[in-house]
């Protein structure tokens, strides 16, 4: 029997939205009564003035008992007077206990920093907080350096010590919303989807993040990466012994369900599977059939997989792959409103000698801040389409490759979707 649903007092969008703008801070919505952006995961408009919160109710009034997203970005926010870097925010999503701890115990020469903080379940975990730090040049430079550039946000740094989940998945320690091209978290004064409100645990103003700080990150994030290495260089191991075996004795084995009879371990069962519903789903393939092959290559090449799609958990497991692997095919992603990206030319005025200067936001940035919003794959049409170019233009043509480029996207000729060729960013790392 699942159990019953808590019920969402409601949220004032407007007065939340207006009271973190105030704060400086870029907001954007969710989904009613869900932490799930308004667009879908990720994906958001942004509003950065009270006129802004104005039209997005005027055309989107279902959210206006929406949470409020505070989004941070190491990428661009474009204003209508101008581009903001330095100084947009950087989030720290603290999902378990200990990891403030650690980096203090690993650097008692510093102070933790006062800044504005959020608990998001103050009730059940108060380990769980949003701790908020503005961009420097050396914090955007530092995620630049990781390899990321400005494409990819930084998230799930997991606990692998701990054990996996139903999903095959470590304790999740924190995220870093705001370290790539854009991330949120939901504004104090919403709702978790289990009842609680986020609440304001130190309010005070938001400040530079330090440099020692960033330094710890980077230091985490690459210890993290070189134990996912290690582990990916033992499964591949693994995999390689078990394509040595004949046939026969990897039949025998598989029928005692012993591990070194399956190409797949038990705890990499899940990150298999979405791996390669990701993969079929990039190149086209319906859900349904997605979905029979996952039921079908667990029994076959995954230690327990038989276990796994006959349990309520392994099922679940299942639809949430699916779910989340399928290119959206509603095109809903080219519907976004971006009012703030129509920016005028201004005249300004060098006092000195007296001359007037135009000064215009690049059609290629505006461009730019249009394609962070583009799913992982993309056909050549739909980036048009998004864009408002005219295909038929050579100009054009050359604009679009050189900001998909930009954006980090390659052409893969060799893949079409729709009849086009696709644009689609390096798989996950």
């Amino acid at each position: 029997m699942s159990c019953p649903q808590p019920e969402i007092p409601p949220v004032d969008f407007r007065s939340i939205a207006l009271e973190h703008i105030i704060r400086d801070f870029v907001v954007s919505a969710t989904r009613q009564a869900r932490k799930e952006g308004f667009h879908g995961w990720n994906s958001y408009n942004l509003i950065f003035d009270a006129a802004g919160v104005d039209r997005f109710l005027a055309r989107n009034p279902q959210c206006a008992t929406s949470n409020v997203a505070v989004c941070g970005s190491a990428g661009m926010h474009y204003k209508a007077d101008k581009v903001t870097l330095e100084g947009n925010l950087l989030i720290l999503d603290v999902d378990a206990g200990g990891v403030i701890e650690q980096i203090q115990a690993e650097n008692p020469q510093q102070s933790w920093p006062k800044t504005y903080t959020v608990q998001s379940r103050p009730l059940t975990n108060a380990a769980k907080i949003h701790v908020y730090f503005r961009h420097t040049a050396y914090s955007i430079a530092a995620f630049k350096k990781l390899g990321r550039g400005v494409a990819k946000e930084i998230s799930a740094i997991r606990d692998l010590s701990k054990p996996v989940d139903e999903r095959g998945l470590h304790p999740n320690r924190y995220d870093l919303k705001g370290s790539g091209k854009g991330g949120f978290v939901i504004a104090a004064g919403g709702f978790h989807d289990n009842g609680e409100q986020y609440t304001r645990q130190i309010d005070a103003p938001v400040i530079d993040i330090p440099n020692w700080l960033i330094d710890w990150f980077v230091a985490d994030i690459r210890k993290y990466r070189d134990a996912i290495d290690e582990t990916k260089r033992l499964a591949l191991l693994h995999k390689n012994k078990v394509n040595t075996l004949s046939p026969r004795k990897r039949a025998a084995l598989q029928r005692e369900n012993n591990p070194n009879g399956f190409i797949i371990s038990k705890s990499n069962t899940y990150s298999f599977l979405r791996a390669k519903a990701r993969h079929f789903a990039k190149n086209g393939l319906p859900s349904k059939l997605i979905r029979q092959y996952l039921l079908d290559a667990a029994p076959r090449l995954c230690h327990d997989g038989v276990a796994f799609v006959t349990s309520e958990e392994g099922q679940r497991a299942i639809e949430r792959i699916v779910k989340f692997a399928v290119v959206d095919e509603s095109e809903g992603w080219l519907d976004y409103n971006y009012d703030d990206l129509n920016v005028a030319p201004s005249t300004t005025i060098d006092t000195t000698n007296g001359i007037k200067i135009k000064t215009r936001t690049s059609r290629e940035e505006l461009l730019r801040n249009i394609g962070q919003d583009f799913p992982p794959a993309i056909s050549t049409t739909e980036v048009y389409k998004a864009f408002s170019l005219d295909p038929a233009n050579q100009a054009n043509r050359t604009l679009a490759g050189r900001v998909m480029k930009a954006l980090g996207y390659k052409s893969d000729l060799k893949k079409k979707m729709g009849g086009n060729h696709i644009w689609r960013l390096p798989c996950d790392i």
